[in-house]
């Protein structure tokens, strides 16, 4: 970044800039909002400047494309080739976490946990200190299974999952593809498929997650990530902040479960 210049954008190459911000490099660099499918350099949300351009800024009301204009040719413009994700949406978390999980390559167990000699650990496992995974228990990463986390037996937990800190699943319970938030506890007995289980929530014993839509089936809150033109195999639920789902209930492929709401228990 020793470009001598005071302000610096970092930029990624990508194939699909619908929904993203854009470097436009012409006379003048722009950074604009993108609602058609095309090619080009997102915008990663970064910019290295010097006080001189950060008192411009505030002067314009947080206005990017003026501030950078009056710093026309004096802007320097920065490739960032690793990973990116753009986090607009929740789902975009489970983008993340397979991109974080990409980069295990190990198993790491804390010497401050307590894993049972009957539970199965394969592959890149990162599992932190205080975290007890119980008897049966099979955990087939990549996986982070977090702080003081608890795994019951013969639970099953596998590919790219994330069980926060104080997270809690229960026994004969499988989780995959997803992220278990802070103090979440996930009931035995239930599937979770890419989903996103948020802080502090409850998912009752029995609970399905359906993670794949039926074909010519549209969901209207997923609109968002067609319109961005990414193309989602699967997303199961969305559940926020101190929700409770119900026991046996069986929850629709997209859906979002609001903070604090509660969805009574299936009944026959």
């Amino acid at each position: 970044m020793n470009s001598g210049k005071p302000v610096t954008v970092l930029m990624t190459p990508l194939s699909d800039l619908q929904g993203y911000f854009e470097v436009q490099v012409n006379d003048v660099i722009a950074i604009n909002k993108v609602s058609e499918h095309k090619s080009g350099y997102a915008w990663t949300g970064i910019l290295i400047a010097e006080k001189e351009f950060l008192v411009s800024l505030q002067d314009l009301n947080g206005n990017i494309n003026d501030a950078l204009r009056q710093f026309k040719g004096n802007i320097n413009l920065a490739l960032w080739s690793g990973w990116f994700v753009d986090v607009s949406y929740p789902w975009d978390l489970l983008s993340a976490i397979r991109y974080l999980m990409s980069d295990l390559r190990e198993a790491r167990v804390s010497k401050d946990s307590d894993v049972s000699p009957r539970a199965v650990i394969e592959g890149p496992v990162v599992v932190d200190e205080g975290a007890r995974i119980d008897h049966g228990a099979i955990i087939r990463g990549p996986v982070y299974v977090g702080r003081n986390a608890y795994v019951g037996n013969n639970a099953l937990i596998r590919n790219n999952t994330s069980l926060e800190e104080e997270s809690v699943v229960g026994a004969d319970a499988e989780i995959t593809e997803s992220l278990i938030g802070y103090k979440a506890t996930v009931g035995r007995g239930s599937f979770i498929g890419s989903s996103i289980i948020g802080d502090e929530s409850t998912i009752e014993p029995g609970v399905i997650t359906l993670n794949v839509l039926p074909s010519g089936v549209e969901v209207s809150h997923l609109s968002p990530v067609i319109i961005k033109g990414k193309q989602v195999a699967k997303l199961g639920a969305i559940v926020g902040p101190k929700a409770r789902v119900g026991a046996n209930s069986v929850i629709y492929p997209g859906s979002i479960i609001e903070h604090n709401k509660y969805v009574p228990p299936y009944r026959y």
